[in-house]
């Protein structure tokens, strides 16, 4: 690691970087001040539709500005003591990306279907003897005949003539 600058992300800023930032603020990147990028946002971190859309490919057009731009346009408002203008998004316990993709997904599908599979057949159990009872009845009905549904259904004598 070089002696003025931090290579790391999760590091603070050195006086070297302090300085390349209040200087491209002052200067401007590209043709615009941080200041001005900054009075871009939020609007030009978000993807725009383009009315009436065209025949061929996506009505979306990208951000001005790509997460990795963002992420370096933060940085440098920070480090030149100005405001984000874009807010924090707050995540609740249990629902970030990491937690419900990457834990959700460990172990065998079978295994982590197991407690819904238990459930539906403990619900389709409690109502099987209603079934027994509906599927017994239709049976008997199908048995029984009358006398006179006996008679026309005996097999007819082969005689001789």
């Amino acid at each position: 690691q070089d002696a003025g600058g931090s290579r790391g992300r999760n590091m603070q800023p050195s006086a070297q970087h302090l300085m390349a930032a209040a200087q491209r603020a002052v200067a401007g990147v590209r043709g615009k001040t941080l200041v001005e990028k900054l009075a871009m946002l939020p609007a030009a971190a978000k993807a725009t539709k383009v009315e009436p859309a065209p025949l061929k490919g996506s009505p979306w057009l990208r951000p001005i500005f790509s997460r990795r731009q963002l992420a370096d346009l933060k940085k440098d408002a920070l480090a030149a003591a100005l405001e984000w203008p874009i807010a924090e998004k707050v995540v609740a316990p249990g629902e970030s990306f990491h937690e419900r993709k990457i834990f959700l997904c460990k172990g065998h599908k079978h295994e982590r279907d197991a407690p819904k599979r238990q459930a539906s057949i403990a619900e389709k159990m409690a109502a099987m003897p209603a079934k027994l009872e509906e599927y017994r009845a239709e049976q008997k009905k199908k048995r029984f005949r009358t006398p006179l549904q006996k008679l026309l259904a005996a097999p007819k004598s082969k005689s001789k003539r």
